[in-house]
């Protein structure tokens, strides 16, 4: 569909959402878990890592979270704010039509919360930028590095 000058990217399922933001993280020096355990089943979890000295996992600098959806503003939004207590930034990742159709006010409450929105289409941006979080406890930091550990050995 054009919309302007710019093509609309449309998404049927919301697994179709996660290439484009893993890449995104990936970007921003991230790995990234898919279907992790913290709280409840996180959508994606990534671990942006120090270097690595000798055997012991390296230390994780930060953490981010992101939950995918097509539609449901509330539900991602009660989601992504239940997990700025496991990571240091949370976010929602919707298609980039939904984003456009939100009112102010919808745009509020992600800032309220500090949860960060991210517009999925042809692009990614931040619509809102998250507020830190509580960052990774134990289990989650050991977790995410024994799910992202190869992922680190392959960047050298």
């Amino acid at each position: 569909m054009q919309k302007g000058r710019r093509f609309i990217v449309e998404f049927a399922l919301e697994k179709e959402l996660r290439e484009p933001v893993v890449a995104w993280l990936k970007s921003r020096g991230y790995l990234v878990a898919v279907e992790f355990q913290i709280w409840h089943m996180a959508d994606l979890v990534a671990g942006r890592y120090d270097v690595r000295i000798g055997r012991k996992a390296p230390r994780l600098l930060e953490t981010a979270a992101v939950e995918l959806k097509l539609h449901d503003v509330a539900g991602v939004l009660s989601q992504a704010r239940e997990n700025r207590s496991q990571v240091d930034w949370s976010y929602c990742a919707m298609p980039v039509g939904r984003v456009e159709k939100m009112k102010m006010v919808t745009l509020e409450m992600f800032r309220y919360q500090g949860v960060g929105l991210l517009s999925v289409g042809d692009e990614i941006r931040e619509v809102v930028g998250p507020a830190r979080g509580d960052g990774a406890k134990g289990r989650v930091e050991s977790n995410l590095w024994r799910r992202c550990r190869a992922e680190y050995a392959g960047r050298r």
